[in-house]
């Protein structure tokens, strides 16, 4: 809305009303711009508050990033790199040892991830389970559970079929009429 001078922008209604009506109509709109401005303070404060809400998150989930630093720096143990990124950021132990705590999970699924994907590579490339236990040094179980999980999992049947034929299995033994 473009702002005009008053006396050059004047509504018909207003050219008739007194002096004390215009008067009122003043505190009116003077009580309303009040309002207006008191919730576009609490408006923006709520923006400032969320914005600073999430940086802290956002602290919060670099911390372990400062735990790496501390063990970098020759911390011995998680406990003691925990309790200085702990103290440097301002938080509770817990706190970060919780963010640490995803952090290792988040690293760990991946890293299981990466080690399965080469699993099932090697099995398409016609490697036996005992070979590729050998080449991650991890047990057997380990790569025959990667396998199951492939097989039985969310795989379309066809790609199922065609890594049973690689493999050359047998199919399953029909049910005994």
């Amino acid at each position: 809305m473009e702002y005009k001078e008053p006396e050059t922008y004047c509504p018909g209604e207003l050219n008739g009303l007194s002096w004390a009506d215009l008067q009122s109509l003043a505190k009116y709109y003077t009580r309303v711009a009040e309002s207006f401005q008191q919730r576009a303070q609490r408006l923006r404060s709520i923006e400032l508050m969320e914005k600073q809400s999430k940086d802290r998150v956002d602290d919060l989930a670099a911390s372990y990033k400062v735990v790496l630093a501390y063990l970098d720096k020759g911390y011995n143990s998680i406990e003691s790199a925990v309790a200085a990124a702990a103290r440097d950021l301002h938080l509770q132990e817990h706190t970060v040892m919780g963010w640490w705590k995803i952090f290792v999970r988040n690293r760990d699924r991946a890293a299981r991830e990466e080690r399965n994907e080469f699993i099932l590579r090697r099995i398409k490339a016609g490697y036996n389970n005992y070979e590729i236990a050998a080449c991650l040094h991890v047990h057997t179980n380990t790569v025959s559970r990667a396998v199951g999980e492939y097989l039985h999992g969310s795989m379309r049947p066809c790609d199922r079929a065609r890594l049973r034929k690689r493999r050359k299995l047998s199919p399953p033994p029909s049910p005994a009429p």
